[in-house]
């Protein structure tokens, strides 16, 4: 057994070493002699060669440093060899055995000069401890003619023992790509130094003596003072092919643009980046690639010249080295190219349908170039010497001047003055930044979604919440982002004497905060406002805010006015705003109880009643970041008179910058729900954003099956317009939806068969899209790294049958004050008694309540009555199981009529509603909340008025009757000619037709048979007597 692991062990070593054997710079492994890489098998006391595993040792003391990586070495390990000290690596080598024919490769940023004349990173030198007199070196000489630090080859025995290339100075402290070859001992063009892949051609011979036997790196006499990352010494005189492929893996590696034109190439020679597919973009060229047998892993990279602004990385970590464990890889022989177009100022206007007027894009432009198999990666761009600073935004196109299947891509983030994005770029695609000049006066939470419970808050909060209007430090529900949990602080603010029972307001209606008034305020007099302050432990902070306001309606000629407000710092934010109900044109003019404003994200109440039903119920989303949200309630009133009203506001859901899974058609489905959470008594609400981030419209196609133990609801969808769905049951499909650039929004309701969390998600594909993969899925809302579902969870509650109310009027109101009596019927079809319910009725117009006139009956317990204003509002009633409870009382209508409705055929109305909440301030309170028929009051079309008896002063003479006399009748009827009085017999009048009375008298009565009338005779023509008032 232990001769079996013995023999294994040495199996896995055998094959570790073939493996990376098998590995070379660019995958040239042909004559590969030493290879010394940083970030392997390095030590301060000791550096071993990843070719042959020959170890160089320090030598003589002093001070040399190893780095893991920072921005200058494109985040790749160096190490720091000082002028001040003799410090270096060296090895003996068997110098007979090496020969002069060689291609020498080294990466260095050169500090100082070591030595007046010679500074060599590689070298073959005479004294092991000393390169004071060597063979061979490479380096950055400054003494030859012309002057100026140059790479340099250097032969001791050659007939020009230096030679340099001139192409380019190296600027100190930056890493520059140093070449050197010796293509034969004889004279004529045999040597070539390069600078970052540009190589110059030298002529002279070479003795064919040895080369010195120690093998030095680093500082010391002659040596070199700077950063070394990594040397790559070939024995032989590699191809151009072979030679490419290194300078590309050296390039790539360390963010080092190649002398242009000249291509980047793989170690199967295939072209990474395309130097003349576009020659004005061979600029700061960089990228992240892997190529296993090009022992090629970068996957953070950038240009280290100093007008590159942008970074690219597989994951979203700017700052941490390439070799970090948590960093991830793209596929082998995957490549994402990038080059600018070196334009480093100014802006250019842009003009998108989904970017606001006044956006420009910075004039600095890429190129990406892909190869192999790559998907999103994460992009940051410095633009801190820009302008632009909000509203930022990534912004491709198929064509460098941006006329061709344009789109945006918001950011990940924008923090100090650099903007995160992560896209899954197309081959050749250009991109740029966009964005608008102003403040950034906030900052945004990171990585993450909470929601704002309002109404448990104010539940929370108790009667010293109420009493003081504001509640502080709320924690949100959820999981907390990455960037630190949120807190809220909520304030309602009222002009004096405005707010109805101010001990009992703001106060949770189910999952509503609802606010009260009683006041004749008109206007911005009477402004109301609800305050949320969005925060963290480190201040304030700004998200993207969705949620619900209900109650905007126009009772008795005063319009509830809702405008919504956000603030980023000072600078205000206008929300989107959305119908929560959407049918047919004819339903919504019918239904709809508001319109909207979206230029000032306010909404007009136009209809009265069902307040807290979608009819009278706004959806609100913030598209931009806010830390403050207004909600700002005044009342526009036709005739100034008091009365209550009410406000409800819904659960807030806080969302971060989130990433978005990119795609080939940049358009993204993220799927949420409205309310987070809910109980069974309730119906929850799904919500899909759909993000349209081209420039121009796309048609989709959407459907959905909902998990078992959930279902839609019927004539919920609420949409972009006429589109008509086919949804039931557990599915949903909506094919050929036509969305803008931008953000849109569809809604529709879902209700549980009971308790649990259900988690669904969204298919959809694009109409002549690309659709990779097909079909596209849907994210949450959530902020989590990958495609997530999105999750409602239903807490058990109590569901009752709901009661039935039906509301009657006795008669029809009158051009002036009319008493009417109303009847309201409720009817408890539960089986238990429902206690500690609410009944309300808020009546329109000018109605006015009779003292005294309120009878109850059939009630276990009557409650509490009050009357304010037109509302009748009563606490505490109790019904028994079966039992329909009765509520009778009077009103004076005032001059209500001149508040009257006209309806379509012309007629005078008014509208009354009445509703039963059971136990109102439960979780299910909203949800077992009933509204009375909409009863529609018409006004009178005959007189209404009792007959003129004041002042008396004529007695009625004439009396007929079939009743027994009573003492003092007639004469007790004023002003009356002729009194008839019966209980059983009808008055009948002479049945003729007007034309066959010869001598008609002036106050003549008939029944003209023919039309069908009475009629009267004035003296001079016989008409039919019509109802009208007696004025």
């Amino acid at each position: 057994m232990k001769k079996n692991n013995i023999l294994t062990g040495i199996f896995l070593i055998m094959n570790v070493f073939m493996l990376t054997k098998a590995q070379a710079p660019g995958g040239v492994t042909g004559g590969l002699k030493y290879w010394y890489d940083a970030g392997v098998t390095a030590t301060l006391t000791n550096w071993t060669d990843r070719a042959s595993g020959f170890t160089l040792n320090q030598s003589e003391s002093g001070t040399v440093l190893l780095s893991s990586g920072d921005t200058n070495s494109n985040y790749n390990p160096f190490y720091t060899f000082n002028a001040t000290d003799a410090v270096h690596f060296t090895g003996v080598v068997d110098q007979t055995v090496l020969g002069r024919l060689h291609t020498t490769f080294a990466v260095g940023a050169k500090s100082g000069n070591t030595n007046a004349i010679y500074n060599h990173i590689f070298r073959f030198a005479n004294i092991p401890t000393s390169g004071a007199a060597h063979s061979f070196g490479l380096g950055i000489d400054n003494t030859f003619s012309p002057i100026g630090d140059y790479v340099t080859l250097h032969y001791i025995d050659a007939a020009v023992p230096n030679v340099q290339n001139t192409s380019v100075s190296p600027v100190l402290n930056k890493m520059i790509l140093m070449g050197a070859q010796a293509s034969s001992i004889v004279s004529g063009n045999n040597k070539q130094v390069g600078y970052n892949g540009n190589f110059a051609t030298f002529s002279g011979a070479i003795s064919d003596g040895s080369l010195y036997p120690n093998l030095q790196v680093g500082g010391g006499i002659y040596g070199f003072a700077g950063r070394t990352p990594e040397i790559a010494y070939y024995n032989v005189s590699l191809s151009t092919q072979d030679r490419d492929k290194v300078d590309s893996y050296f390039a790539i590696k360390y963010g080092i643009t190649l002398v242009q034109p000249q291509n980047y190439i793989n170690s199967d020679a295939t072209v990474v980046w395309n130097s003349s597919t576009n020659t004005a973009f061979n600029n700061n060229i960089f990228g992240i690639g892997r190529d296993i047998a090009g022992a090629l892993d970068q996957k953070i990279s950038h240009s280290i010249n100093d007008n590159s602004i942008l970074t690219a990385s597989t994951i979203n970590d700017f700052t941490s080295p390439n070799s970090i464990v948590t960093r991830t890889s793209l596929a082998d022989k995957g490549f994402i190219m990038f080059g600018d177009n070196n334009i480093n100022t100014g802006t250019t206007p842009v003009s998108c349908p989904a970017l606001e007027s006044g956006t420009e894009r910075i004039n600095k432009t890429w190129l990406v170039q892909e190869t192999g198999t790559v998907g999103a990666a994460y992009i940051q761009v410095d633009i801190s010497s820009y302008s632009v600073n909000s509203e930022i935004a990534l912004y491709v196109a198929d064509d460098s001047g941006f006329t061709t299947n344009t789109a945006f891509v918001p950011p990940v983030s924008v923090s100090g003055g650099k903007a995160t994005f992560y896209y899954n770029f197309k081959n050749g695609q250009y991109f740029t930044v966009v964005g608008k000049t102003g403040p950034v006066t906030c900052q945004t939470c990171n990585g993450g979604k909470q929601t704002l419970q309002n109404a448990q808050a104010w539940f929370n909060g108790g009667t010293t919440g109420m009493n003081n209007n504001t509640l502080a430090n709320v924690p949100l529900a959820g999981t907390a982002p990455t960037s630190g949990a949120l807190s809220a602080d909520i304030s309602v603010t009222y002009p004096s004497g405005v707010e109805w029972i101010p001990t009992f307001f703001p106060r949770m209606f189910g999952t509503w905060t609802q606010l009260s008034r009683y006041d004749d305020l008109d206007g911005a007099a009477g402004k109301v406002s609800y305050t949320v302050n969005l925060k963290d432990v480190s201040g304030s902070k700004a998200a993207k805010a969705s949620f619900q306001v209900a109650g905007i309606t126009r009772l008795a000629g005063q319009a509830a006015v809702v405008k919504i407000i956000g603030y980023c710092g000072t600078t205000q934010v206008a929300p989107k705003l959305n119908y929560a109900y959407n049918a047919t044109p004819e339903l919504n003019a019918l239904l709809r109880r508001y319109t909207i404003d979206n230029s000032t994200g306010t909404a007009i109440g136009t209809e009265p009643f069902l307040d807290f039903l979608d009819f009278a119920t706004v959806n609100v989303d913030f598209e931009k970041p806010v830390e403050k949200i207004v909600i700002e309630w005044t009342i526009n009133r036709e005739q100034v008179f008091n009365k209550v009203d009410f406000l409800y506001i819904g659960d807030m859901s806080f969302v971060c910058v989130n990433p978005i899974e990119p795609n080939a058609d940049n358009v993204n489905l993220i799927a949420s729900y409205v309310e987070s959470q809910l109980p069974t008594c309730e119906e929850g609400t799904l919500k899909v954003n759909i993000k349209n981030n081209n420039c121009i419209p796309k048609t989709i196609n959407i459907n959905n099956v909902l998990p078992a133990g959930l279902q839609y609801v019927a004539d919920s969808y609420v949409g972009l317009g006429a589109e008509t769905p086919a949804y039931s049951g557990q599915n949903f499909s909506l094919n050929n939806l036509t969305v803008p650039s931008g953000n849109s929004y569809i809604y529709i309701k879902v209700k549980p068969s009971g308790a649990g969390t259900y988690a669904t998600y969204f298919n959809y594909t694009v109409n002549g899209g690309i659709n990779s993969p097909n079909p596209y899925r849907s994210d949450d809302d959530s902020g989590t790294t990958g495609f997530q579902d999105t999750s409602i969870t239903f807490t058990p509650s109590t569901v009752i049958t709901k009661p039935t109310v039906t509301k009657s009027v006795d008669r029809c109101f009158g051009t002036s004050s009319t008493e009417l009596e109303y009847t309201v019927n409720i009817t408890n079809n539960d089986a238990n008694p429902i206690t500690n319910v609410e009944f309300m009725d808020n009546l329109d117009a000018a109605q006015t309540y009779v003292a005294g006139s309120l009878v109850q009956s059939n009630f276990t317990a009557n409650g509490t009555a009050t009357f304010t204003g037109g509302l009748l509002y009563i606490t505490g009633i109790s019904i028994a199981p079966g039992q329909t409870a009765v509520v009778k009382f009077k009103v004076d209508t005032n001059n209500s009529a001149t508040m009257a409705y006209t309806d379509t055929n012309g007629s005078k109305y008014l509208n009354n509603q009445a509703t039963v909440s059971v136990d109102p301030q439960s979780q299910c309170g909203a949800a077992n909340s009933v509204a009375s028929n909409l009863l529609k009051i018409l006004a009178c079309t005959f007189c209404t008025k009792d007959p003129n008896t004041s002042p008396a002063d004529t007695i009625t003479k004439i009396g007929i009757t079939i009743q027994a006399k009573q003492n003092g009748w007639p004469e007790n009827i004023p002003n009356g000619a002729v009194a008839l009085e019966s209980k059983t017999k009808g008055f009948v009048i002479t049945r003729t037709q007007s034309s066959m009375i010869t001598n008609p008298v002036e106050g003549m009565l008939i029944y003209d048979t023919v039309d069908n009338c009475i009629k009267l005779y004035n003296g001079t023509t016989w008409n039919c007597v019509v109802r009208s008032c007696n004025e």
